[in-house]
């Protein structure tokens, strides 16, 4: 409906008439033919009918159909004749008096039965006030929507109604049959009806009554006027009151052979009268009686389609200014009404003209063709409107012989270049392959001879060659005649010609045009360095005849041009090639505006010739109808079949005339046209949603029986939860050229962006979220005219339950709920948890105090065992001083008895030996024996009294910041080296993994040192025990590292490992494993000791056969 009363008051703006004006300038109109091949159901057409939303409705014998532009849904199996009302039912005229009417809505057929048997097929009338009257055999009924019955209105004579006819403010005329006559009838507005009888036929050479004439039409015309019309003619008046004024038609003899009949098979439209006839259509002019005829073309699959009888057959025009033609048997033939006019030429006999090669238009507007299609008169002088053939000039046979010869034919029969100089004279250039076929053809401006010019191998002033594609003048009013062998030069006053380029210095040359600098402008081909040949654009001083060879070239850097360039009124230089077109200014430096062909909708395209208009746009002549191009807006439009061209395939001719008319060429005949009578429908498509799906099933499915209602009528959808995909299929309607519209669409509220639907009227949403949007669909039509208001959808997508307003309002009382006894549960834990931080304050508070407890005995502890180990070093002191004087005295003595018997020895030695002498000597080496046990032992309790008095010493440094990898260095060395110095060596591999993140440690670095060299030393002896195996290879491994709130120092060797059952008692003073007089067993006691005087701890990891691990750990606190 909306479609529908947008259309309406568009149609009320820009005037019924005027696609008709439109029409009478088309001389060859291109019908859309719809037949069985193309998806009709059946031929047996008989009405056409649109409804409010758009949909054509076809009547036939078989049945009634709605046609979306794609696809044919039957509605009903009966029905001729059909009728649309405002709210977007049918009336449908049933066989045997019935009517039936189909709404949307209810999706079915209401029968009215026997509204009258007597009449086959009852004629209906929809009115603009809604009534339905349908004309019967007692009068015309109007149906009552109360009684649902049709009611005979009041004030009627009795008889027969037929051909009810209703005009624009809603009076009627009809035709009343009664008992004796026929009469014309006419009803008001306000239901009133008169009568009177029909006038004599002045038409009618027997002076019979109108109405005696079969068939007879009458119709309301104007504001109060009417027409009637017969095979004779017809008659009109503008008032009731007005006599009838008598017209024929302008082909009498054509309205009698062709006919028309009764059963609405006529239009009126504003002052045009469209009848359906057999084997044609034709339409009147009601204003001057002129007839125009459109005959069918059987085989012409876009002219118009026979009809043998015509059986009741209608016209209609719809909306959008299509006029739809019932061809029974045959199908439908479509006319946009306006289509355009591109002017094809034909000959005297109404047949194409075929194969022109040339055109050029004179002063007066007339033109001249070139054509190669007759051998006789093959220069074909028309007048403006290109109806007429004014003149034909033909070719001189025998040929003329060569140089200048004057006659009154041309000297060839094909005209291949036509040019009119700026003196008004008529330039002939003609020729074919091969010698002495052609030459330049100098017709006077009153055409009463031809001075013709041929090649003469003896004259060197005459023309070079005589195949000639090209004139051009310069503004000297000198000529530039390009043939099959390069240019020449001629004067027109001296008649002499000159050859540019005689030593044949490229392999082609093409002049087309004299630019406005003066210099000529074409096309030069020559041979490339790679053997091929190249094009190249060039300019030609006409003044020192210098040719300049131009550096343009395409995009890709190939040239090959398709198409002679132009220049337009902005002295642009418009050139197409195959890659492309653009243009360039007169310097010829560079393009300054390129398209490339395979970005656009046309990458296939080849422009053979290019035009433009006023207001400069292109016209490219090409290889799929006419293009025209907006460089401004970079926009195309095309031009082909359904648009009103005979053909798609254009060739070379490329002329334009100072009228601005553009004449293209092709394989079908040349069209002559100017572009500003190109027309446009000015109609969009009208939309109409289709169907609906979600998930793939019909959105009726989701509607309850009393919502159902086609897609097409709903305004709103709601899509339920759970939906994943949402499916709109629907028609953008209008049959203007092939029905194939471009349409877009957006979502507002999820995509404000238009999206490209194509043809095919579909489009697709999948998971949508939760909101409220609107479908926004518009379409174009074939002359790119967009809906000005989209059609609309609005989309509701709703969310699951959870989602709902009652599901909130649960969520919110249970939030509430939970608030309530979160805050009583808050204040219960804010209870508890004060409770708790007073038992935590108890609880950190007893810590504390066991905590200091626990310091407090372990300082005590230490002060225990620095007790113990005061006391232990006063008496080991003592004990060592007293032991130590003694030990020393017999040390010395021993080490001076053991020299005293050397002495002695070495005299008995001296003395000679006898048996005294030897017991001597064994008694003197036993005492020295025993003196060396003595010594030994000695010395050993010596180093014991030493060690004694070293752990009773104790360190007396300080504390101070060292750093423990470099002490931890040195005296690792250091313990290496005096073990390599002492007895028993061995040899040991070293690593230290000496972390870089340990700093300077608080330390007593001479007592720290003894921990170092004793666990080295430790280590050394306990891998020299294990050197009898020889695989075993010694390997001491130190390491420090930084472990959170503790340096560590790891002391680990490879040898026998520590049985469990000593490592308790190693740590303990006096305590070793080593042999005889070896060890002291304080080395590993001072070390423990050490180490806790510095806060430390010593741990023993050792496993045997593996080896230990010596672990200290000293607490940051310290470092």
């Amino acid at each position: 409906m909306r479609n529908f009363i947008r259309s309406t008051v568009l149609a009320l703006l820009m005037g019924y008439c005027s696609p008709f004006e439109i029409f009478a300038q088309t001389k060859s109109p291109v019908f859309r033919n719809i037949t069985s091949e193309d998806g009709l159901p059946t031929t047996s057409v008989t009405d056409i009918d649109q409804d409010t939303f758009g949909f054509i409705w076809i009547g036939t014998w078989d049945g009634v159909y709605r046609f979306d532009g794609k696809k044919y849904e039957k509605i009903f199996q009966d029905g001729r004749y059909i009728e649309s009302d405002q709210e977007g039912g049918l009336w449908i005229s049933i066989q045997t008096g019935h009517l039936g009417y189909y709404h949307p809505s209810y999706d079915s057929v209401i029968f009215f039965e026997n509204v009258d048997e007597s009449i086959r097929y009852l004629d209906l009338k929809i009115l603009e006030n809604k009534n339905v009257l349908a004309g019967t055999g007692s009068g015309i009924k109007r149906f009552d929507p109360a009684s649902q019955t049709f009611i005979l209105e009041e004030g009627q004579k009795k008889g027969a109604v037929r051909e009810l006819n209703e005009g624009n403010d809603g009076r009627m005329n009809f035709l009343s049959f009664q008992e004796e006559k026929i009469q014309l009838g006419s009803r008001s507005p306000e239901g009133k009806y008169s009568y009177e009888d029909f006038p004599i036929d002045k038409n009618n050479e027997e002076q019979l009554s109108f109405y005696q004439t079969s068939p007879t039409i009458v119709f309301p015309y104007g504001d109060k006027g009417a027409v009637i019309f017969n095979p004779n003619g017809f008659a009109k008046r503008e008032s009731p009151n007005e006599d009838w004024k008598f017209f024929q038609v302008s082909s009498p003899e054509i309205l009698k052979e062709k006919g028309f009949e009764n059963y609405n098979s006529y239009k009126l439209q504003g002052n045009y009268l469209w009848l359906n006839q057999i084997n044609a259509i034709s339409r009147v002019d009601l204003e001057t009686g002129e007839m125009e005829t459109i005959n069918s073309e059987i085989n012409n699959s876009r002219g118009l389609l026979p009809m043998e009888s015509n059986h009741g057959c209608n016209l209609y025009i719809d909306r959008q200014g299509i006029l739809w033609a019932s061809r029974f048997s045959y199908g439908l033939s479509l006319l946009n009404l306006y289509q355009s006019d591109f002017g094809l030429l034909r000959d005297e006999n109404g047949i194409v003209i075929a194969d022109i090669l040339s055109a050029a238009e004179m002063e007066d507007g007339t033109f001249w063709v070139g054509t190669r299609t007759s051998l006789e008169k093959g220069l074909i002088h028309f007048s403006e409107d290109g109806k007429t053939i004014l003149e034909r000039i033909g070719a001189q046979e025998p040929p003329p012989s060569g140089g200048k010869t004057i006659g009154k034919a041309l000297s060839h029969y094909f005209p291949w270049k036509i040019f009119v100089s700026s003196d008004g004279t008529l330039w002939v250039g003609t020729g074919q392959p091969g010698p002495g076929y052609g030459g330049l053809n100098r017709i006077s401006p009153n055409f009463n001879q031809i001075i013709r010019y041929k090649h003469d191998p003896l004259d060197p002033n005459s023309l070079s060659q005589d195949w000639i594609f090209n004139i051009s003048e310069d503004p000297q009013g000198k000529l530039w005649i390009t043939h099959s062998e390069g240019i020449d030069f001629f004067d027109p006053e001296s008649e002499k010609f000159s050859k540019i380029d005689p030593e044949g210095k490229f392999l082609d040359l093409d002049a087309y045009l004299v630019d406005p600098n003066g210099h000529l402008l074409g096309v030069l081909e020559e041979a490339t360095i790679s053997g091929e040949s190249g094009q190249w654009l060039f300019t030609l001083n006409t003044q020192t005849k210098e040719i300049k060879k131009l550096n343009l070239k395409g995009k890709r850097g190939q040239n090959y041009f398709t198409a002679q360039p132009i220049i337009d009124k902005q002295n642009r230089v418009w050139v197409a090639m195959r890659e492309g077109f653009g243009y360039t200014d007169l310097t010829y430096e560079k393009f300054l505006h390129w398209v490339n062909l395979e970005e656009t909708a046309f990458p296939d395209l080849e422009i053979n010739a290019i035009s433009y208009n006023d207001r400069g746009e292109l016209y490219f002549a090409t290889s799929d109808g006419i293009i025209q191009y907006s460089p401004d807006s970079g926009n195309f439009r095309r031009f082909g079949f359904e648009m009103g061209l005979q053909s798609l395939l254009f060739g070379g001719l490329n002329y334009r005339g100072e009228s601005g008319k553009i004449f293209f060429s092709g394989n079908s005949g040349a069209n002559v046209f100017h572009p500003d009578q190109i027309k446009t429908n000015s109609y969009p498509p009208e939309i109409l949603f289709k169907e609906i799906l979600l998930d793939g099933e019909s959105y009726q499915r989701f509607l309850d029986s009393a919502e159902r209602q086609p897609s097409y009528m709903l305004s709103s959808l709601v899509v339920p939860p759970g939906i994943t995909t949402l499916v709109v299929q629907f028609a953008a309607i209008h049959f203007g050229g092939n029905g194939q519209n471009q349409s877009q669409y957006r979502l507002v509220g999820f995509n404000e962006d238009w999206q490209d639907a194509g043809t095919n009227g579909s489009l697709t949403y999948t998971n949508l979220p939760v909101g409220k949007y609107v479908l926004e669909v518009r379409s174009m039509n074939l002359d790119g005219v967009w809906n000005l208001e989209p059609e609309t959808l609005k989309i509701t997508v709703l969310p699951p339950w959870y989602l709902t307003w009652w599901a909130y309002s649960i969520y919110a009382v249970v939030i509430i709920l939970l608030a309530m006894f979160f805050i009583r549960g808050q204040r219960r834990r804010a209870a508890k948890k004060e409770r708790d931080k007073a038992i935590d304050r108890e609880l950190a508070q007893a810590k504390e105090i066991e905590k200091a407890y626990e310091n407090l005995k372990a300082a005590q502890e230490q002060l225990v065992q620095q007790e113990k180990l005061a006391s232990l070093g006063q008496l080991t002191a003592g004990i060592a001083h007293e032991i130590k004087n003694p030990l020393n005295f017999v040390n010395n003595f021993s080490e001076v008895s053991m020299e005293l018997i050397e002495e002695a020895l070495e005299e008995i030695h001296q003395i000679q030996e006898n048996e005294h002498a030897v017991e001597t000597v064994e008694i003197l080496s036993d005492i020295k024996s025993n003196l060396i046990k003595i010594y030994e032992h000695g010395t050993r309790a010596n180093r014991i009294v030493s060690s004694m008095l070293q752990h009773s010493r104790g360190g007396e440094g300080k504390m101070e910041p060292t750093d423990l990898n470099a002490l931890i260095k040195e005296y690792v060395n250091l313990s290496f080296h005096g073990m390599r110095a002492g007895k028993n060596p061995i040899n040991v591999d070293i690593e230290m993994n000496l972390d870089a993140e340990v700093r300077k440690v608080n330390l007593v670095s001479e007592d720290f040192s003894r921990v170092i060299v004793n666990l080295c030393n430790n280590a050394f002896d306990a891998m020299r025990s294990k050197m009898n195996s020889e695989l075993y290879q010694p390997k001491l491994l130190v390491r420090t590292k930084a472990e959170g709130n503790q340096v560590i120092i790891e002391v680990e060797d490879n040898g026998p490992g520590i049985p469990d059952e000593i490592k308790d008692k190693i740590l303990q003073p006096f305590f070793t494993t080593k042999k005889g007089t070896e060890g002291t067993g304080l080395g590993l006691s001072i070390t423990h000791d050490i180490i806790k005087a510095h806060g430390g701890q010593l741990d023993i990891k050792s496993e045997i056969g593996i080896g230990s691990e010596f672990k200290i750990s000293l607490p940051t606190k310290i470092v």
